[in-house]
């Protein structure tokens, strides 16, 4: 865990000069943009939504691999996807 893309980027560099793949992984939908910006990341750890139910409600449009295991870059502003915002609210605390 890194506290953001650019130290993502830093460590994504370093392991580049060593020959390094690396995996982002954690909430994929987060990790993409992270993933497809960098040559040597060869690999977005994707989990089923029976690990994690209310992801399938969190973000839309929906992360899911196609036929072959390719997942597409949504090409909207910032991380490409939005948030359910009513969803989250029915969690909020305070």
């Amino acid at each position: 865990i890194v506290p953001g893309y650019d130290v993502a980027m830093d460590i994504a560099g370093l392991a580049a000069e060593r020959g390094v793949s690396i995996a982002p992984h954690g909430c994929q939908e987060l990790q993409l943009p992270l993933a497809a910006s960098i040559p040597h990341g060869e690999f977005l750890e994707i989990y089923p939504v029976a690990v994690d139910p209310l992801r399938a409600e969190m973000f839309q449009p929906l992360l899911k691999p196609d036929d072959d295991g390719f997942v597409t870059v949504p090409d909207r502003p910032g991380i490409g996807y939005e948030l359910n915002m009513d969803l989250l609210n029915r969690y909020r605390v305070g």
